[in-house]
C-alpha cells in the first residue's frame, strides 16, 4: 500500500470522526444552545412586561390618595341618595351665615336628568334679604359640597313696614344700609344617582324650622306687619269688667 493510499485512507477516517462527532455532539449541543437563546429572550421579554405592570401597580398606589378624595368629592356631589334633609340643613346654615332670612325650599321628585344613573332634582328656594347677603348666600350655596345649580331668579323689593309708617305697598327698608329688602326665588336643580322612581315626597315646601319635612310653612314665607302704634286703644271694659 502506497504512502498516498495511507494518506487518502488516514485524511477519510479523520473526517468520519469530525462528522461523526458533530452530529453525535455539536449540533444537539447547537440546537440546545438555540432553545435556550429562546427560553432567555421570551423571559427578558417576560421581566420586561412584569417590571412594566410594577411600575403601573406602584403609580397607582401613588396616586391612591388623589384618587380616594376625588371619589369622595364626587359622591357629595352626586350621592346615592336624594338626602334632602342634609340640604336643607346645610341651605339653613348658609343662609344664617350670608345673613338673610331663608323662607323655604319646593324639591321635586328625582327625575331623569339626561346623564345615565343620574336624577335631577329641582328646587324653588325663597330667600329675603339686603343684595349683598342674598349674592353672599347664592355663591354659599354654589360653593357646597352637593354640587347646586342655580338656573334663574326672580327678585322683588321686599313690602312691608317703613321707618315712616306702616303702608304695606312700601319698600321694606335695611335699617343699617338704607337698601331696600329684596324677596328673591331661586330655580335651582340638583343631582342624585338614586333612581327616578325614588322622590323625597311630595314637592311642597320645607320650612327652616322642620328640615327634613314636606310641609309648607305658610308663616315663614308671608310678612307681617307690626300693630298700628298710633291707633287708638280701646278704654271699653270686656264681659269680665276688665278694660
Amino acid at each position: 500500500m502506497s504512502s498516498r493510499v495511507k494518506l487518502a485512507i488516514g485524511a477519510a477516517v479523520v473526517v468520519a470522526v469530525v462528522l461523526g462527532w458533530f452530529f453525535l455532539f455539536f449540533s444537539p449541543a447547537g440546537d440546545e444552545l438555540d432553545d435556550l437563546d429562546t427560553d432567555l429572550s421570551e423571559a427578558q421579554s417576560e421581566e420586561a412586561a412584569l417590571t412594566s405592570q410594577l411600575d403601573s401597580l406602584r403609580r397607582l398606589e401613588a396616586e391612591a390618595p388623589a384618587r380616594e378624595a376625588t371619589l369622595r368629592r364626587l359622591n357629595a356631589a352626586v350621592p346615592e341618595q336624594p338626602d334632602l334633609d342634609v340640604f336643607i340643613l346645610e341651605a339653613n346654615e348658609i343662609a344664617g351665615l350670608a345673613g338673610v332670612d331663608w323662607l323655604s325650599v319646593s324639591p321635586t321628585p328625582p327625575a331623569a336628568g339626561g346623564a345615565p344613573g343620574v336624577s335631577v332634582i329641582s328646587l324653588s328656594i325663597e330667600i329675603q334679604g339686603g343684595f349683598f347677603q342674598v349674592l353672599d348666600y347664592i355663591n354659599r350655596l354654589e360653593g357646597l359640597e352637593r354640587l347646586v345649580i342655580t338656573d334663574g331668579l326672580n327678585i322683588s323689593a321686599g313690602a312691608g313696614d317703613t321707618a315712616a309708617g306702616t303702608d304695606p305697598d312700601a319698600e321694606v327698608v335695611d335699617s343699617g344700609t338704607g337698601a331696600p329688602t329684596l324677596s328673591v326665588t331661586l330655580s335651582s336643580r340638583m343631582y342624585t344617582r338614586a333612581s327616578a322612581a325614588a322622590g323625597p315626597g311630595d314637592p311642597t315646601a320645607a320650612s327652616p324650622e322642620s328640615p327634613g319635612t314636606t310641609a309648607p310653612n305658610p308663616e315663614s314665607t308671608e310678612p307681617t306687619t307690626p300693630p298700628d302704634t298710633d291707633a287708638p286703644v280701646s278704654t271699653e271694659p270686656n264681659a269680665d269688667g276688665a278694660v
